[in-house]
């Protein structure tokens, strides 16, 4: 027996009222069996199923059997394995653990011992030149016997102790200990700053003074010459030259 589409349309409506009569029964009053006398053709359209369960989920009241969610199943993606998911994430963590190359610390730079050589000859050199300026800022003090000042004026090894004493230096106030003190130095090896030893009438290395270069020294003279500037080649100097000294290695 064949119905036309109006027909059908008010026994749709029918069914759905039916339906939502049992879903909005909050009182238990429409229990599952009566909502189950409610027939829905399962050829029906997805779209009715629900509009029903729509209803039943906004009045927040239990589902009857047709107003289930219907079983559609997630999409191959989607599935998750935990075994798949465990070894990605411990792939993920050895990844991120392992140091970006980028970011690196670099090394530190390899100390050179040329370098660090050099460094100290240009030390000891600059030191020389002090000594040297020094030494001839004082040019033309007084002589004077024990005194190792500007103000009191110099005698030989009080003039070289002063000038010593000011780069950090101590040394003994006597021609004879700062000859020992020091490290030999042949006449052919001088540099500035070295001190030379000479004998004198008074004794063997009583007399001292500062190479400042180019064959010359300076010193504490005596009384009537005060502090000057002499040369190694002077026959007087040079067949009384005892030996050299340095300290500043």
């Amino acid at each position: 027996m064949h119905f036309d589409r109006l027909t059908c349309g008010l026994a749709l409506s029918v069914m759905l009222v039916s339906a939502s009569t049992c879903c909005l029964n909050a009182n238990g009053l429409g229990s599952e069996a009566a909502c189950s006398l409610v027939l829905i053709d399962q050829s029906e359209s997805l779209s009715e199923n629900q509009n029903i369960m729509s209803i039943c989920l906004s009045t927040e009241l239990p589902m009857p059997p047709f107003c289930s969610l219907p079983d559609v199943k997630p999409a191959p993606e989607t599935i998750a394995n935990d075994k798949d998911d465990k070894e990605t994430i411990v792939v993920m963590r050895q990844r991120s653990a392992k140091p970006n190359s980028s970011t690196k610390k670099s090394a530190p730079p390899k100390k050179d011992g040329k370098n660090i050589v050099n460094a100290v000859q240009k030390r000891i050199m600059e030191r020389r030149e002090r000594l040297c300026r020094e030494a001839l800022s004082y040019r033309g003090s007084s002589y004077s016997w024990g005194g190792s000042t500007w103000r009191e004026g110099f005698d030989c090894s009080g003039l070289t102790r002063f000038l010593y004493l000011a780069e950090g230096i101590a040394l003994p106030h006597s021609a004879k200990l700062q000859y020992r003190l020091g490290q030999p130095v042949t006449i052919a090896g001088l540099k500035p700053g070295d001190l030379v030893f000479f004998n004198t009438t008074r004794g063997l290395l009583t007399h001292v003074g500062m190479y400042i270069g180019n064959d010359k020294f300076i010193h504490a003279s005596n009384e009537k010459k005060g502090v000057r500037i002499d040369s190694l080649s002077n026959r007087r100097y040079k067949s009384r030259f005892a030996g050299a000294r340095k300290y500043t290695s």
